[in-house]
């Protein structure tokens, strides 16, 4: 694709420089390791950002020199890509993630992530400094579509992880974040170092029913799920850097009796 708007990722650039100084930048590096210091943040950071834009399948793609995080929700807009590259919590007041801030868990795994969505395509070096790409790993053209997701393309940086470590901690993911997600009804990993694949899945029988599957045992989990919206009485309530939300969502899960029947015979 030759019509990448390298335009607009270069005004952000510039206008960030603008606004350089060594103070800065060693707070968003403090602020960023405090926050995110656990190496599996980044991962469920990008899953929340894909729930929150309508995603119902994320990739995690572990290869010789990446790992790629790939979903089919909303493709960015202008603001998405000013926002990745801020600090200041994000402008979709109705979502649970504040994708500029959250975002920067991806540091602690990778100097320079790539973010190829729409017709933008760029990196982001020292937390806030976009720069234009004009191209996409060979192995991950397949998964571009201009008109939906978004790829973010997570280089290695040894001296910050290695990809044995990375899926170390992936394999950790419980397959019950599903329960807690609207959008999302897969999670698919592909490990291109030892050719293995493996996924967890959420089936409905009806709303409030919902099964689970891990493709790595092939066990279906059954599970009640009630959801409750509730609105927020006091602005006061509100956390800093979320003002504006008016509701908030509350999720029960509950094992299906069969489930607790076994576990008590355990």
């Amino acid at each position: 694709m030759d019509n990448w708007n390298a335009a607009l990722v270069e005004e952000i650039f510039e206008k960030k420089n603008t606004e350089k100084s060594d103070d800065r930048d060693n707070l968003l590096r403090l602020t960023s390791q405090r926050l995110y210091g656990e190496k599996i943040h980044y991962a469920l950071e990008l899953i929340q950002n894909a729930e929150d834009e309508g995603s119902s399948l994320i990739i995690f793609v572990f290869s010789e020199d990446n790992v790629a995080v790939i979903n089919d929700g909303r493709p960015f807009n202008e603001d998405d890509v000013w926002g990745i590259c801020s600090v200041r919590p994000g402008r979709k007041k109705n979502k649970i993630g504040f994708f500029g801030i959250g975002f920067k868990s991806v540091f602690n795994i990778t100097k320079r992530p790539q973010i190829v969505s729409s017709n933008f395509n760029f990196e982001i070096e020292d937390y806030i400094y976009p720069r234009p790409k004009s191209s996409i790993p060979d192995d991950l053209a397949p998964y571009y579509a201009k008109d939906k997701g978004a790829i973010f393309v997570l280089p290695y940086s040894p001296e910050l992880s290695t990809p044995q470590e990375l899926m170390g901690n992936i394999r950790l993911v419980d397959d019950k974040i599903l329960l807690f997600l609207d959008s999302i009804r897969e999670l698919k990993f592909i490990d291109n170092l030892s050719k293995t694949n493996w996924g967890i899945r959420k089936e409905f029988e009806d709303p409030s029913r919902v099964s689970l599957i891990d493709t790595r045992t092939s066990e279906k989990s059954k599970w009640r799920v009630f959801h409750r919206d509730l609105m927020v009485p006091h602005a006061a309530l509100v956390p800093e850097g979320k003002e504006g939300i008016k509701e908030t969502r509350i999720t029960i899960a509950i094992p299906s009796e069969k489930m607790v029947r076994e576990a008590i015979k355990k």
